[in-house]
């Protein structure tokens, strides 16, 4: 079975990634480097977006990387080995 998402459903949350995606990328601006991390391929749609629509941004991307409902101690461990840091605060 193949199931097709309609081409306004789809369009609609095409539109959404976008508005949320920049709403993101606006708060990033004063980052040296991006790390993403996610579940799915949303990591990877932001960091296309990225790279199409925040050029400056998408240079500071140092990872991406798949990491499903992870604890903030998961997230810091993978942040370390990323930013090469002893600590994070």
């Amino acid at each position: 079975m193949i199931a097709r998402v309609p081409v306004e459903e789809s369009l609609d949350h095409i539109k959404r990634n976008s508005v949320f995606f920049n709403e993101i990328a606006h708060e990033l601006h004063a980052a040296d480097q991006i790390l993403i991390l996610g579940p799915g391929v949303a990591k990877h749609h932001f960091q296309t977006y990225l790279v199409e629509q925040h050029p400056e941004l998408a240079r500071r991307i140092v990872g991406c990387s798949s990491l499903e409902h992870p604890t903030e101690l998961q997230v810091k461990d993978l942040a370390q080995r990323f930013f090469k840091l002893k600590q994070l605060a």
